[in-house]
């Protein structure tokens, strides 16, 4: 089992840039021009479009069995509001994000779909691809967070933990 999990993560970054670049296909697609992975000082948001009346970041959180739906939108929601807080400083000034979460296998995480910050609207998506058999009767029971948590979330100084109040 140890030896396989370095596969496993080789194969998840694989799939991690090739969805990278379906996702700036598709933003350019629709008329939107943006940097895939572009690093801006310690940050490194999957995508942002720094141009246009509407620039964006978007932040993207992959969650499988055994793995915490909650965990991961916590996360990415405190993760796509520090990179918004850099880029307000600097040249590309985004207010609005976007937070994709996939949902390989395991439960879900019942998250509201915008959430309205002072300076900044995210925007949550989850992406369900779990396995037909995970999903319907057969799914486990979903997790919650609320705009309030994530509010709180976004103002640490530290990126939540795994233990940090979250079931799976």
């Amino acid at each position: 089992m140890v030896r396989q999990r370095p596969n496993a993560v080789s194969r998840e970054g694989r799939s991690r840039r090739s969805s990278d670049v379906e996702l700036a296909r598709y933003l350019h697609d629709n008329g939107v021009f943006s940097l895939v992975r572009s690093r801006m000082a310690n940050l490194e948001p999957d995508a942002i479009a720094p141009f246009g009346a509407r620039r964006f970041a978007v932040e993207s959180k992959v969650h499988d069995k055994g793995e915490s739906a909650r965990g991961a939108v916590r996360r990415g929601f405190w993760q796509l509001h520090a990179y918004l807080t850099s880029l307000e400083r600097g040249t590309v000034q985004a207010s609005e994000g976007f937070l994709v979460v996939f949902r390989l296998g395991g439960g879900i995480c019942d998250a509201p779909r915008i959430v309205a910050l002072n300076r900044f609207r995210i925007h949550i998506v989850p992406v369900d691809l779990g396995e037909a058999a995970d999903s319907g009767h057969a799914q486990p029971k979903p997790s919650h967070v609320d705009a309030a948590e994530l509010i709180e979330v976004a103002g640490r100084a530290e990126l939540p933990g795994e233990g940090d109040n979250e079931t799976a």
